[in-house]
């Protein structure tokens, strides 16, 4: 990424993690950004794909990054789910947006969990997984519980995404970006007041599910497809966890993969 001026670069300094991985990084796309007149005139493959405010700049980077590795040509299957390593496997948090994935997964870190995604991860044939390291994107509802945890976001710039809400992003810390067995898959359901309670789902169910949140590159799952779910989903336990606080959330997680009772 090559900017014309220093507030550019700021504006974008927390959004991907700097420093080498064997994971899949965003960072082979490179994109210019201009000043002019206070607008970014951010280019990709030479080509101007979007001017904006400068607080507009890392969302549109993201976005534009997240739908190129969707369509990236690739035998793994994208999964919308956060991702978090723990010695017993590696935990998959899915749900729709707004169900909380970002909160739950860094109120899982300070459990002792590694975060290594919050949105995206990919599957292998094999039934592995690895998240894809983007900052944590924390929306200004959450930025009160989140900023109790990771004091750090109260110093974070604001930032608006296309959709028009304010997120901050939390710098990278250690990503664990090896691709491990998978130990947990939950199926997050956040309602207002509601006990947090786990409900078996089984693995038919949890296949349906995942299709259903899953994104192939040839817009449909192959044959490869399923059996590298299927794969995932052997060494897997997979429940639907209803809940309202994070907190509550993170400690039953917790408890779960610890298998303390």
């Amino acid at each position: 990424m090559e900017t014309s001026s220093f507030e550019l670069s700021m504006a974008i300094a927390a959004l991907f993690d700097s420093r080498p991985s064997a994971a899949e990084a965003p960072s082979p796309a490179h994109f210019d950004a201009v000043e002019v007149a206070g607008f970014a005139h951010v280019y990709f493959k030479d080509a101007l794909i979007g001017v904006c405010k400068h607080d507009e700049l890392a969302p549109l980077i993201k976005a534009v990054v997240t739908t190129g590795i969707l369509e990236r040509e690739r035998d793994d299957i994208v999964f919308h789910a956060a991702c978090l390593s723990h010695a017993n496997g590696v935990l998959l948090a899915s749900g729709a947006p707004g169900a909380g994935k970002t909160t739950l997964a860094l109120h899982l870190e300070a459990h002792g969990f590694g975060y290594v995604s919050d949105d995206v991860t990919l599957i292998a044939l094999d039934g592995s997984a690895k998240g894809v390291p983007f900052a944590p994107t924390v929306k200004s509802g959450a930025w009160e519980i989140v900023g109790a945890i990771a004091p750090e976001l109260t110093r974070a710039p604001i930032h608006c995404r296309p959709d028009g809400k304010r997120v901050k992003y939390l710098p990278l810390r250690d990503v664990d970006s090896k691709s491990c067995p998978v130990g947990w898959v939950i199926f997050l359901d956040r309602r207002r007041r509601g006990a947090v309670k786990f409900r078996h789902v089984a693995a038919a169910d949890a296949m349906r599910r995942i299709i259903e949140g899953s994104y192939s590159s040839q817009r449909r799952l192959s044959l490869a497809g399923f059996g590298a779910l299927r794969r995932m989903l052997e060494g897997a336990r997979a429940f639907e966890l209803t809940y309202d606080s994070a907190a509550e959330a993170a400690d039953a997680i917790a408890r779960l993969c610890n298998d303390v009772a």
